[in-house]
């Protein structure tokens, strides 16, 4: 039987999602802002701020950052690709700007996007098809084991904004890690995601599902 959500919300607890989400509340409500997406996927969101938080601290900026940034950072890029309220876009804008981190919001965009392309490729294996981003947020069972195993590729190759390209297709992606030395391709990406996402997903179909022919990518 497939791991519930809270099972799942129990290996997110590691990642001190709770703690981010506590931050993401108080700060909707200080700066009076909300968005609809994630009125509608506030349960799979918070999954990002650790992951956009070790990005930023593998980035070595010479400007500190606060969780509460974090949060303002990762809303501002999901915000901007869902198309949402411009006025309170540029409001959290405006804040990471005096904070000096407005230059990670484009990047932050970036990120996003190839890993909605990455996403896709696992997704289509397992027999669901993207057709917008939202979509990303609405397949909870593959979503959150992928950003689980995604953190750990990213702690574990020091994977920061700028080492990550946006170039991450199934025609070809890449991006090189320690001055260029290292170079993981997406074929060997995707095939580290799929061997942590099997030891997080239990159900024997979707495991099957999982392990497809990395060949034909």
């Amino acid at each position: 039987m497939m791991q519930t959500y809270n099972e799942f919300n129990n290996l997110n607890e590691k990642l001190n999602i709770t703690q981010y989400r506590n931050i993401y509340d108080k700060t909707i409500k200080d700066l009076n802002i909300n968005f609809y997406f994630i009125s509608t996927f506030g349960t799979t969101i918070p999954v990002f701020y650790p992951i956009f938080d070790k990005l930023v601290k593998n980035s070595e900026l010479s400007v500190s950052l606060t969780q509460t940034d974090i949060v303002l950072l990762s809303i501002c890029s999901i915000s901007i690709l869902f198309n949402e309220n411009k006025e309170q876009i540029e409001k959290i804008r405006n804040i990471l700007d005096e904070k000096g981190a407005g230059e990670l919001i484009d990047k932050g965009v970036t990120f996003i996007k190839s890993i909605n392309n990455i996403f896709d490729v696992i997704s289509k294996n397992t027999g669901k098809i993207l057709n917008n981003i939202a979509d990303i947020f609405s397949y909870t069972a593959l979503y959150v084991p992928f950003l689980i195993s995604f953190f750990d590729i990213i702690k574990s190759y020091n994977i920061n904004f700028d080492t990550f390209t946006s170039e991450a297709t199934t025609v070809g992606f890449t991006f090189s890690l320690t001055v260029g030395v290292i170079t993981i391709t997406l074929k060997h990406i995707i095939n580290m995601l799929v061997k942590k996402m099997r030891r997080l997903v239990k159900r024997k179909t979707l495991k099957e599902s999982l392990n497809f022919d990395l060949d034909n990518i």
